[in-house]
């Protein structure tokens, strides 16, 4: 991502690519040196049903969710809820998504069938879930994972403003 000029980095910052540390790299500590020695994660390695932890959190930090693997795809809703929040949801069952943090503040409408969450203190909604503890399904805003995670999801369009049925 490129900021806008004269933002890309902090006064006296280092050009990119240059050792932050007055160290050589022969003297930096041998556990400095293997953090930097790692292979990187790539997209690749972040393949929709690929059973890698996805961790997400709201904007602050303070309400933070791991599922068990990446979603194949996301629903972008248009009902009057889904797109005043922005949100698209990637569905679990309740056994594969753990909440940890700050408890959530939660909303319901129209039928009451579903809460909404979200984080007290930024206001992101983190996700859904089904009133009735005895339903197997939940939604997870998958915009607050990882970009290259969310970059592998098929979106689909669900026209729940309407016919509540997916449009593509």
């Amino acid at each position: 991502m490129t900021l806008p000029q004269g933002r890309n980095k902090s006064p006296g910052a280092p050009a990119a690519g240059k050792l932050t540390s007055a160290r050589r790299p022969s003297q930096e500590p041998a556990s400095a040196r293997r953090l930097r020695e790692r292979p990187r994660q790539t997209s690749r390695s972040l393949l929709p049903g690929r059973f890698i932890m996805i961790h997400s959190s709201c904007h602050c930090g303070a309400v933070r969710l791991e599922v068990d693997v990446a979603p194949h795809e996301v629903t972008d809703c248009n009902c009057s809820i889904c797109r005043r929040y922005g949100v698209l949801w990637a569905y679990y069952t309740p056994r594969q998504v753990r909440v940890a943090g700050a408890e959530t503040a939660t909303y319901q409408w129209d039928d009451r069938s579903i809460r909404f969450h979200r984080c007290q203190h930024c206001g992101c909604v983190t996700h859904w879930s089904a009133v009735d503890p005895r339903l197997e399904r939940m939604g997870v805003n998958a915009r607050l994972m990882e970009p290259a995670v969310l970059a592998q999801a098929r979106i689909r369009h669900l026209d729940g403003a309407g016919t509540e049925r997916y449009i593509d």
